[in-house]
């Protein structure tokens, strides 16, 4: 592996871990969330259900904007909506509204789901042959692990 593709696999990684330590934070701040917003266990189960019900076609989506606009900007794109989701989250929770939480959520969720998608088309660009499989493994795994980062940062604070 030439060092141009450890970066590139450092930046594919880097990209989904807004996404992967944003799902995993959801957990570890159910009491926390259900009493800032006031919300009761079925309200609760629509915010984690936000996440995949949007996430399910946001990568159709996201394949769209990748032909269109290409892989920098759709990545530039998804980041950003990711960052955007996760902040109107906070000012959610801020301004207890249950309505502007579960839009930012929604917002997240199509960041996140493109973004993986957008990540599997630059290693495809960068990998080829045996190297494609095992970019594909160390992303998954590290991306596996930094999945742990979310509920750390919230237990050590």
């Amino acid at each position: 592996m030439h060092i141009i593709q450890a970066a590139v696999l450092l930046v594919v990684v880097i990209m989904s871990w807004g996404k992967r330590m944003g799902t995993s934070l959801m957990s570890p701040l159910k009491s926390t969330l259900k009493q800032e917003l006031d919300i009761n266990n079925t309200q609760w189960a629509s915010l984690i259900s936000m996440v995949w019900v949007v996430g399910t076609v946001s990568p159709f989506i996201a394949g769209l904007f990748i032909d269109t606009m290409g892989t920098p900007l759709a990545g530039a794109v998804s980041i950003a909506l990711i960052l955007l989701g996760n902040g109107l989250c906070a000012v959610a929770v801020g301004m207890q509204k249950l309505n502007i939480f579960l839009l930012g959520r929604a917002i997240y969720s199509m960041g996140g789901g493109a973004v993986f998608l957008v990540g599997e088309v630059i290693m495809m660009k960068w990998f080829k042959g045996r190297q494609l499989p095992l970019a594909f493994g160390c992303a998954s795994t590290i991306g596996g692990l930094m999945a742990f980062s979310g509920p750390a940062v919230v237990t050590a604070v």
